[in-house]
């Protein structure tokens, strides 16, 4: 027993210092309330300034925060972050290619309630992101306009 510690502890020595960081990806998360409110130039709420130009393609007015946030995703495990009351946003590493850009599983689940608010997935898809690059999610409902979920990730 007392060996087996010893290899586990000399293990964790001889280990590459950046190791347990290249576990983890830290995902950001912008989520945006998008809606046509007949502005004649578009208008963008406090908070949406680092996803405009993400947003600049869309065809809508008004952009308003709904939240942002940033998580720690660990390779192979699934993060949650909650968007609101409505979405749960859940992203799950799972690997990094030759050229660093980084492949995630992204759902977005709600309550579903005709099944008495069990969750179900809302969007699901895998994308293979450029660190720092921007993609995002769209088409969910939200208070007369639509959910946009603006997401980057890096190592």
């Amino acid at each position: 027993m007392n060996l087996i510690a010893l290899l586990i502890a000399a293990a964790t020595l001889i280990a590459a210092p950046g190791d347990k960081e290249a576990k983890t990806v830290t995902v950001r998360m912008v989520a945006v309330h998008a809606s046509s409110t007949g502005q004649k130039t578009k208008q963008f709420g406090s908070g949406t300034e680092e996803v405009r130009s993400a947003l600049s393609d869309l065809n809508f007015d008004t952009y308003k925060l709904v939240k942002s946030a940033t998580a720690n995703a660990p390779y192979g495990k699934e993060t949650q972050i909650p968007i609101d009351a409505t979405y749960t946003l859940y992203v799950t590493p799972v690997s990094k290619d030759a050229g660093y850009r980084i492949k995630v599983e992204v759902r977005i689940a709600m309550p579903d309630r005709r099944s008495g608010g069990k969750s179900v997935n809302a969007v699901t898809t895998t994308a293979v992101v450029a660190q720092n690059s921007k993609f995002k999610l769209r088409g969910l409902p939200l208070d007369q306009g639509e959910l946009v979920v603006v997401l980057s990730v890096k190592e």
